[in-house]
């Protein structure tokens, strides 16, 4: 049995860890809905939690989220990349990873699927998941397991285990940020975590 998931811009632990647990489609047809994880991502930083977001150009309400350009009226991507430095470049593992990373914040393409989809396909690689997951154009309709609408801020479900963050002596362990944290900070023990 399949589960359909969106795609997020490097999605929260809970999502990461729902998506180990099924056989997933990713629905890259469904409406493109605002104030949700499909174009933000929350990290860790110095001053506390931050919201990464990636601005969209929004031609009508309901757009496929396929179709939803990014916006380049500000660097958003050198924002993104020098916070995600910022934020992690004393951790564990961020000299590891960051070349996965960066060049896809210099030269990010037009739409915000193109964008995420490479970002879940790099973050797939860093945790050798080997679930089968497929991606959908057309909004998948009569789903049994339906995860389209689970990950919000209102009903999200926190890990219970923590692991080492670059700034726990300052805030405590923060629970449910992106997969970034978890990479960065765990390497090549962050699928084994997931699996909460």
């Amino acid at each position: 049995m399949h589960a359909v998931f969106p795609l997020f811009y490097a999605g929260n632990l809970e999502y990461y860890s729902k998506l180990l647990q099924h056989q997933s489609v990713i629905d890259v047809g469904e409406y493109f809905q605002k104030q949700t994880y499909r174009n933000r991502c929350v990290i860790a930083t110095a001053n506390g939690l931050q919201t990464l977001t990636i601005p969209i150009v929004r031609e009508h309400k309901k757009t496929p989220i396929n179709e939803v350009k990014i916006s380049y009226a500000e660097k958003w991507q050198q924002i993104h990349w020098r916070a995600l430095t910022s934020a992690y470049k004393n951790s564990p593992y961020f000299e590891f990873y960051e070349h996965h990373f960066e060049t896809l914040y210099q030269h990010p393409p037009e739409t915000l699927v193109a964008f995420t989809k490479t970002i879940f396909t790099k973050i797939q690689l860093i945790l050798k998941q080997d679930n089968t997951i497929s991606f959908s154009e057309n909004f998948i309709e009569n789903v049994e397991i339906d995860f389209r609408n689970a990950f919000t801020k209102s009903n999200e479900t926190k890990p219970t285990s923590s692991y080492q963050q670059v700034f726990a002596d300052r805030f405590g362990f923060q629970s449910n940020l992106s997969i970034f944290d978890l990479i960065f900070n765990c390497g090549p023990n962050s699928a084994q975590y997931l699996k909460f």
